[in-house]
């Protein structure tokens, strides 16, 4: 026996016959059994390619899920800040240009039937949510009605205008027309658009003036009025309009009171001026009444401090006049001349009066006569001028004691201070050691003297009476500043 290669599997079998060998029947039995392997190989093949393909386009499906839902939050992101008229145009174009780009990357891999129903897929999502772009764009085209409705609802109240009010509420009602707000919700603006127009009013009214918060308080007291107003809030804006009327007259008043306190006169209000304030309501009956007093008080101030110093400067030209040396002046008409600059202020007829001896000095002593005063006056007035070389025409002691002072206390006090505060009675040099206001006073003082003392002569003249030495010295020293012994005594004793 030989032994036959076989194919793997099969058993070594005996030598057989040459007729044996040959028997057809054996062959084509084996071409069958390979045709049957071949077969069964094929179409496990054929299944595995299947299953494969399969898998790639479940895989594409999933992948192309992603990217779709990818997509649809791109556009929702998007979608946000687009006018809504462009919502779904904007949608269309990011979903084809989506589909094509999943056809170029996956379409070449997917089966002929796997492709259509992939494709029919992709186009029932994109149309899907087209529907739903198309819901956004109406929301928000809605959504933009009703918000400019509710801002025209807005600016009517803010307009404090009846017809823009009543044109308001013509688009509320067009608003129900069209389905854009119910019948409720547009009733409900409404009402509210009334109460905001009647609480405008009031804010209205305390940032207007007096007259209108005024009027608004009457508005108020009246129940027929401003209806839409709960009762018990009226109270509260009642009292706000009061203290707010109250800031604006105190304001008013304090304006008016700085006018009349750092103004001109003649810029001040009249008298029917201040009542028409009052009347308005822009000032109080009390600040009218105070700001009346202030006026009269200032003018009778300044009337006393005019006529003081009209006296003073009347004084003190007389005091030229009377005191200069004529007689020996180089220029009389240059000393007339300085006088007359001196007055310029006073009323005319003052001044002519002043003038008036001034001349009559000066033409003497161009024409080089000197007038001789009577004995008495002479010496009066030659007693004045060395009473005032010796500082007694100096501003009198400003009295200073203790809050209760007593006893020798008082007196040992006084003695401290006279130094300090008291001038010396005869100090030829007082000029020298006392301030320009100081002398500019004694000058003063000493001018009135000299006035009244000539005021006392004129009208012994005026009545021929003869001059009494004794009696115009008592006259003199009633109008002289006190001597140190006399201020003395008065601050102690409280004499005035």
């Amino acid at each position: 026996m030989a032994n036959i290669p076989t194919i793997p599997g099969t058993a070594a079998v005996q030598d057989q016959a040459i007729g044996v060998k040959m028997d057809p029947t054996a062959g084509l039995q084996l071409n069958e059994q390979i045709a049957k392997t071949v077969g069964t190989a094929a179409d496990i093949i054929s299944a595995y390619e299947e299953k494969k393909q399969k898998a790639v386009e479940f895989n594409i499906s999933n992948k192309a899920y992603l990217s779709f839902t990818d997509l649809r939050q791109q556009f929702d992101q998007q979608a946000k800040t687009l006018p809504p008229d462009q919502i779904v145009a904007h949608w269309q174009e990011m979903a084809n240009n989506w589909k094509a780009s999943q056809v170029d990357q996956y379409g070449s891999k997917l089966s002929p039937e796997a492709r259509q129903d992939m494709l029919a897929s992709w186009d029932r999502a994109i149309i899907g949510a087209r529907g739903d772009a198309q819901v956004i764009a109406d929301r928000k085209q809605h959504a933009e009605w009703e918000g400019t409705l509710n801002l025209a609802y807005d600016k009517a109240a803010q307009s404090l205008n009846e017809d823009v009010i009543k044109a308001t509420k013509a688009q509320g009602q067009q608003a129900v027309a069209l389905g854009i707000k119910t019948k409720d919700q547009v009733a409900d603006m409404d009402y509210k658009l009334d109460v905001r127009f009647q609480e405008s009013q009031i804010s209205s009214a305390l940032e207007g003036s007096v007259q209108d918060k005024m009027a608004m308080q009457e508005k108020l007291k009246d129940k027929n009025q401003l209806t839409l107003i709960p009762t018990m809030r009226r109270p509260a804006f009642i009292h706000q309009l009061k203290e707010s009327i109250a800031g604006d007259q105190a304001r008013n008043g304090e304006m008016i009171t700085d006018r009349i306190v750092s103004g001109d006169p003649k810029d001040w209000p009249n008298t029917e001026e201040l009542h028409n304030e009052y009347l308005a309501g822009n000032i109080t009956a009390t600040r009218e009444k105070n700001l009346m007093n202030l006026m009269s008080s200032i003018t009778k101030r300044t009337s006393e401090e005019t006529a003081k110093s009209n006296r003073d400067i009347t004084s003190l030209a007389s005091l030229q006049i009377y005191n200069h040396d004529w007689k020996n002046d180089p220029n009389p008409r240059e000393t007339y001349k300085d006088i007359s600059d001196q007055v310029s202020a006073l009323p005319p007829a003052l001044t002519k009066t002043i003038l008036k001896e001034a001349a009559a000095k000066r033409d003497a002593a161009l024409r080089g006569e000197i007038a001789k005063e009577k004995p008495v006056k002479s010496s009066i007035f030659k007693m004045g001028e060395k009473n005032y070389a010796l500082g007694l025409f100096r501003p009198p002691l400003k009295k200073e004691v203790p809050e209760k002072p007593s006893g020798w206390a008082l007196i040992d006090y006084f003695s401290k201070k006279v130094n300090q505060t008291i001038p010396a009675t005869a100090d030829s040099q007082w000029i020298k050691h006392s301030s320009p206001e100081a002398v500019a006073a004694a000058a003063v003082n000493y001018a009135q003297w000299q006035s009244k003392m000539r005021e006392y002569f004129d009208g012994k003249d005026a009545k021929n009476e003869p001059y009494n030495d004794s009696e115009a010295m008592a006259y003199s020293l009633s109008i002289t500043n006190p001597d140190l012994e006399n201020q003395v005594t008065n601050a102690l004793f409280g004499k005035k």
